[in-house]
């Protein structure tokens, strides 16, 4: 015997004149029963669009009443000739929920004085205390989470990562609190997934995006729970069923040859920034290898990954040899004293040897740039040069008026570094 159940109340299907009562069960998508009452078309129907409708029928092993179907009314056809009159009543499965209802996840929002008031779309997360530095009071804040329905599909509220069975669960869950009468079951395809940032999408988008990666997987609810269970299980995971030939009225076979794909082709992209400069690198899985994406069938997508950041930091360097002194001091010293050119009537010559220095130089002058800390191989030593010269002052025919001998010096900065 089958009963149909509404408002607590259960009554025979006979009783209320049901007939044609068929159920059509799909994965990923709406269950669906229909059934026909006869009796006036413009009659009070026996239920309404969006009342919750459970049928059940009484096993005869042992008088246990199972359910067979829960849903909700979404249609109420009416139909009526000259001999005969009915409504048929078509009723869909849980999935409508997931189907009507936008999944949201919880984003932080800026903390709030305790106790704050919540809005409709927001939850407590916890709480946060500072001390005022002046009066040394305690000031307690409630950390506030937002629900929004810009969603990243494998990341928590934390940040941390989620499987996609981790995605599928919260999906359910969020469904169930927002009043969706579905039940958590069995969730096998547990696959670590790219992040994949969406808007606005649907909870039956959400897990059909998440089954995407595990296509021998299969949904199905169990309505003899109540409320039903929504389950997920791939297809070699479940129990084989053998039905004899003579328990069906038709046999109809169809090989799904058409499942099957030529290739496969995995396309990564991440983009990379080096100095600020962006660029995009490709990679590419692909099986067979001879595949190229472009045949007709082929499963072919593209996955966002992070890429790198570098930032480079370099310093010009500017250096010149210095030359080998007393021999080279005639060339050297005038290039770092003005007074040792020669100047009209005067004549300026170092005196050979006399050139000493205050310091341990390097190989190298510096004259552009500065070695930074960063450059463990390098270094800078600061170095003061002096030297005697002998300055002769002539007059216009070429003899000597007058001769002095004084000291010259220079501080340069010596290095290691060539110039780079």
């Amino acid at each position: 015997m089958w009963y149909i159940t509404h408002d607590s109340i259960t009554i025979s299907t006979a009783k209320l004149g049901i007939s044609n009562l068929r159920r059509s069960r799909v994965s990923q998508a709406q269950d669906s029963v229909s059934f026909s009452v006869a009796g006036p078309f413009d009659a009070a129907p026996l239920f309404e669009v969006g009342d919750i409708v459970g049928i059940s029928y009484k096993d005869d092993s042992n008088s246990q009443i199972i359910q067979w179907f829960q849903g909700r009314v979404i249609q109420i056809p009416r139909a009526g000739s000259g001999t005969e009159e009915s409504m048929e009543y078509v009723l869909a499965g849980p999935w409508w929920f997931l189907d009507n209802l936008v999944y949201q996840q919880l984003w932080a929002a800026a903390p709030r004085l305790a106790p704050a008031d919540l809005a409709q779309d927001e939850e407590k997360l916890g709480t946060i205390s500072t001390t005022d530095p002046i009066s040394g009071q305690v000031i307690v804040y409630d950390k506030i989470g937002v629900y929004k329905s810009r969603v990243i599909l494998g990341q928590k509220q934390d940040g941390k990562r989620m499987t996609s069975a981790e995605v599928i669960t919260d999906v359910i869950n969020f469904a169930n609190a927002a009043g969706a009468p579905i039940q958590l079951g069995n969730i096998e395809p547990n696959l670590k997934i790219p992040y994949d940032e969406q808007q606005d999408v649907t909870c039956a988008e959400v897990i059909r995006r998440m089954l995407r990666w595990s296509p021998d997987a299969i949904t199905w609810f169990n309505y003899s729970s109540e409320p039903p269970t929504f389950n997920c299980q791939r297809r070699s995971s479940l129990a084989s069923l053998t039905i004899p030939v003579t328990q069906t009225s038709a046999i109809q076979i169809i090989p799904r040859d058409d499942l099957v794909v030529p290739a496969v082709i995995l396309k990564y992209e991440q983009t990379s920034s080096v100095n600020g400069a962006q660029y995009e690198d490709v990679s590419t899985d692909r099986y067979p290898e001879s595949a190229t994406g472009r045949e007709f069938g082929a499963l072919a997508a593209t996955l966002q990954l992070a890429g790198s950041q570098a930032n480079y930091v370099t310093q010009k360097i500017v250096s010149t040899e210095i030359p080998q002194l007393p021999a080279g001091e005639a060339i050297w010293w005038p290039e770092h004293d003005a007074s040792c050119k020669k100047q009209g009537r005067q004549e300026t010559t170092i005196i050979p040897g006399s050139t000493s220095h205050i310091g341990t130089p390097l190989e190298y002058e510096l004259k552009e740039g500065q070695i930074q800390d960063w450059m463990d191989e390098y270094s800078a030593e600061e170095v003061t040069y002096t030297a005697q010269v002998r300055t002769v002052t002539k007059d216009e025919a070429g003899n000597k008026l007058k001769e002095e001998i004084r000291t010259v010096s220079c501080t340069i900065i010596t290095t290691n570094a060539e110039s780079r």
